[in-house]
């Protein structure tokens, strides 16, 4: 059975979201799944989920997690990739001074370029780990810039890669969405490259929807659900990607953070009960204690007395021939005064029976 290695396996939505899909295929359910990433907090948290899901789908499947690049990629068939290096948001902050205001800034213009700074280190390391413990698998990532990346990737390293992201699919859906058309029966044709992708055609069953998205744009519900993204359709007569504007992916932060937050929630309540425990171990480990000692304490005074009376010993049997002796010469003394009464004794029968003596 194959490995898959998840590389950022902390980035909930996507890591959650791929386990869902590798479960869910025949020819996957029996991998070995090994998460890793340098957040022992989330690593814990979805090998925690993945195992639950494992459980919940009867598979096959075996998990693995680790905070070790090199142990997760040993190996592997297939590694999916989705890591941010940082929390910060300078990427965005720094271009924010100069007038240039970006929402997302993982892609394009400056926020683009700073982000595949930071980025890049990172994913050529992951890169040449992989020529080393697993030439022959494919590396899939969804980290940002794709298109800097994949081509930093070609550029420095001799692996297997493809580029994916979800952008066109999504932006489809709702596009399928607003018309009232069920995705099936929709088709599109897109060119760009990632994050600036421009909907060239749309088709239901066949046939131009571009009328029906101007026709829909008009409903306030539905304008108000994408502003700026049908505000670029009125200037440019077509529909971008959802990254070009840098608003749709919020939709999936703040679904991550959501999530995160849930789990953050769930950890804070097995945290307080193992407090809890710890404590109730504590108490009784300290009663333990208190017990073990007294019946030290207890043995030890036994102990000692019994030392003592050892020590004393041989001064005891001094003291007790000594006491012998005293009793020896006092039983002596006894019978010598016996022996003086019965003398006295018979003196004064002498004395007062005279005719006795006759």
């Amino acid at each position: 059975m194959p490995k898959i290695a998840i590389v950022g396996a902390g980035s909930f939505v996507f890591a959650r979201r791929l386990v869902t899909d590798i479960l869910t295929w025949p020819s996957l359910q029996d991998s070995t799944i090994a998460l890793m990433d340098i957040d022992e907090t989330k690593l814990e948290t979805m090998a925690a989920l993945t195992q639950r899901m494992v459980g919940q789908t009867q598979t096959g499947a075996t998990v693995e997690a680790t905070t070790d690049l090199r142990a997760a990629l040993d190996g592997a068939d297939y590694v999916t990739v989705s890591i941010r290096v940082g929390q910060g948001r300078e990427h965005i902050e720094i271009p924010q001074k100069y007038g240039i205001d970006q929402a997302i800034g993982d892609t394009t213009g400056p926020g683009g370029v700073f982000y595949f700074i930071r980025n890049a280190p990172a994913m050529i390391n992951i890169a040449r780990t992989m020529e080393e413990v697993c030439p022959g698998a494919w590396m899939l990532n969804y980290t940002n810039p794709m298109v800097m990346l994949c081509w930093a990737i070609e550029q420095m390293s001799s692996i297997r890669y493809v580029g994916l992201c979800h952008s066109v699919q999504g932006t489809a859906m709702a596009l399928a969405d607003y018309i009232g058309a069920p995705f099936n029966e929709v088709s599109y044709w897109v060119a760009g490259i990632n994050h600036m992708a421009w909907f060239l055609k749309f088709l239901w069953n066949g046939q131009d929807a571009y009328p029906l998205l101007w026709e829909a744009m008009k409903a306030p519900e539905i304008y108000e659900r994408d502003i700026v993204k049908w505000e670029i359709m009125k200037h440019f007569g077509m529909l971008p990607g959802r990254y070009v504007i840098g608003l749709g992916i919020l939709e999936e932060i703040l679904e991550e953070e959501k999530f995160a937050q849930e789990n953050r929630i769930t950890l804070q309540k097995f945290e307080e009960q193992a407090k809890e425990l710890e404590k109730t171990s504590m108490d009784y480990i300290s009663i333990k204690e208190a017990i073990e000692k007294l019946e030290d304490e207890g043995i030890e005074k036994k102990y000692l007395e019994i030392k003592s009376l050892t020590d004393r010993k041989p001064e005891l049997e001094k003291e007790q021939k000594k006491a012998n002796l005293e009793k020896e010469n006092l039983i002596k003394a006894l019978g010598d005064v016996e022996k003086e009464l019965i003398r006295l004794n018979t003196e004064l029968n002498k004395f007062v029976n005279p005719e006795k003596e006759l």
